[in-house]
């Protein structure tokens, strides 16, 4: 028989052949009364089964003092944390630090309850009737379940939900995060880093597949908490950090809806110019290392580098964020570069007459949404050359980019020139020469086309190519002049 904590309870007392039936009966009664007895609990252990949302038996407390203590156990604070470490220094092991962390970074539900802003809609007084019912009746089921505690924790993220938050705002607390990270890792010999880069990989690695197919960020905004809590641990660089934790991180962020890119883009831009500097550096260090390592060949590049192209989308928030945190002024043009369709414009690559206006920029969807323009930013929070990576452009092959740029409609290739803050100017001044050509192609075989299919009798055959006659000098003409 197991008890609470998943440890098997044994009994002193076995049944012999040579035992009689009623003896058999007795040690079996005696066996089933063990589930009635008090077990004595370390208070190690006590701690640990609160924050495992794990309960001995029912509480005899009113709702509200049930509702109150389920809310502070299930996700970690400061205070949580710092009781946690004490109790870990008097016991002499850190078993209860390490099992508390891998169980709550694991979860994605109990790290978006984490680190909370204290909230008028979080105090329980402020509750209604129905909620604190709801809640004590999610606590009286089976918390040995996982389901039972994603019930419970969705449970509450949807009364907190209700909570309007402005466009860079955010229900975590990251001042309090910060300080609890300097009191984890001013522990010596940090011996609950091997927990939390596993629990963050295990967290990651069901994100990218939550936020794809279930959807998560549309029903609850707080997802993007887990999120920035990992982007706020210290050496996140570190080569133990980068490989495992950074990469997954990077992989799920990626995915993230246009709302959630936006919004952290605004968090980050509020970080600073030097917290921001050291997170574009992760992202360069990782793009680089892959770039290192990488096997480039014919039939594989760097654009089909799924760390590569997940570090670079990542980066896009982040050279916003930037742009958000610095000085920009907006430039108000009245000249309309709209182009009214005609019926030439249906016939362009055929026979139609080309437009030679001004083609509208083609705006990215995110500035869209932020609503800036890297035009209108004089001065970015860090200088536009920290993004660029040099080993990176020396292994871009630009005639591949560039065709895959061509073809927006298959969007399984992947273009760095969609995301132009990554190249240098070299980089990009190769594909400007790229889309020239291409240009001049296209207008001579307009030219030839339209010249064949125009009429000869009313109008003079168009020819594209421009004829210059040279008259060659004889040699003897040539040394006489000299």
């Amino acid at each position: 028989m197991n008890d609470l904590s998943g440890r098997n309870i044994t009994s002193s007392m076995f049944l012999s052949p040579s035992s009689s039936s009623t003896d058999g009966a007795e040690v079996a009664s005696n066996l089933m009364d063990t589930s009635e007895t008090e077990v004595a609990i370390p208070q190690q252990d006590q701690l640990s089964w609160n924050v495992e949302l794990i309960s001995s038996e029912p509480s005899a407390s009113t709702s509200a003092g049930k509702s109150k203590d389920l809310l502070s156990s299930i996700y970690l604070t400061e205070a949580r944390v710092l009781e946690i470490i004490d109790i870990c220094k008097e016991e002499g092991t850190y078993s209860l630090l390490i099992r508390t962390i891998g169980q709550v970074f694991s979860t994605a539900g109990a790290l978006m309850m984490s680190f909370r802003k204290r909230r008028s809609v979080l105090n329980l007084d402020s509750l209604t009737k129905e909620d604190l019912r709801a809640i004590e009746a999610d606590q009286d089921k089976d918390l040995d379940s996982m389901e039972e505690d994603e019930k419970v924790i969705n449970r509450i993220s949807t009364v907190e939900s209700g909570v309007a938050l402005k466009p860079g705002e955010v229900t975590l607390d990251l001042e309090s995060l910060r300080r609890t990270y300097g009191a984890l890792f001013a522990i010596p010999e940090t011996p609950f880093q091997g927990a939390l880069i596993h629990a963050v990989f295990t967290l990651f690695d069901s994100a990218k597949w939550d936020l794809e197919c279930l959807k998560v960020y549309e029903q609850d905004e707080n997802y993007l908490n887990i999120f920035l809590i990992v982007l706020e641990i210290p050496f996140l660089g570190s080569d133990d950090l980068l490989e495992t934790v950074f990469k997954s991180f990077c992989r799920a962020a990626a995915v993230l809806p246009l709302a959630a890119q936006a919004k952290m883009a605004r968090v980050v831009a509020k970080y600073g110019a030097q917290r921001l500097n050291e997170l574009v550096e992760i992202l360069q260090q990782l793009i680089t290392s892959r770039v290192v390592v990488g096997q480039v060949s014919q039939d594989y590049c760097v654009n089909d580098d799924d760390v590569v192209i997940s570090a670079t989308k990542v980066m896009k928030v982040f050279f916003y964020a930037a742009i958000l945190g610095g000085r920009s002024s907006t430039i108000l043009d009245d000249n309309d570069q709209s182009v009214e369709a005609s019926d030439d414009h249906f016939l362009q690559g055929s026979v139609g007459r080309e437009n030679k206006e001004p083609k509208p920029m083609k705006e990215d969807p995110l500035a869209c949404e932020l609503g800036v323009s890297v035009l209108d930013c004089h001065k970015p929070l860090i200088p536009f050359a920290e993004f660029y990576n040099e080993l990176l452009n020396e292994s871009i092959e630009m005639e591949r980019d560039f065709t895959y740029y061509r073809a927006n409609q298959d969007r399984n290739k992947f273009s760095f020139m969609n995301y132009p803050f990554i190249l240098t100017p070299a980089t990009k001044a190769l594909g400007l020469y790229y889309d020239n050509r291409v240009q001049m192609y296209s207008e001579r075989r307009m030219s030839a086309l339209h010249s064949i299919l125009v009429s000869e009798s009313e109008f003079i055959p168009y020819n594209p190519y421009l004829k210059l006659k040279v008259r060659q000098i004889g040699r003897a003409s040539c040394r006489e002049r000299v």
